[in-house]
């Protein structure tokens, strides 16, 4: 059972594991590196929308989560941001 062509077999299936594990991880970051790379403010908040809809991918409700997430990445707010809380300063 310890014969070269099943060590082979095994050190390809353990090659295509790492192969799939590393593009999940290069999918999941993408758009963290894009907002970076463009100076987002809010960096956070897209990469945690990129790992939510890549981890509920199964499920059709988040389907939209990927895309919404790249297209949050690739713009770039300016101004102001309103919270809903008004502060005044003394």
């Amino acid at each position: 059972m310890n014969d070269p062509l099943t060590f082979f077999a095994w050190l390809v299936l353990a090659m295509i594991f790492l192969v799939i594990v590393s593009t999940i991880v290069a999918i999941g970051s993408l758009p963290k590196k894009i907002a970076i790379k463009r100076n987002h403010p809010q960096v956070d908040a897209i990469n945690a929308a990129s790992w939510i809809g890549l981890g509920l991918l199964r499920n059709s409700s988040s389907i939209p989560q990927r895309p919404i997430s790249l297209d949050c990445s690739h713009t770039r707010r300016t101004g102001t941001v309103r919270t809903g809380v008004s502060r005044t300063l003394h």
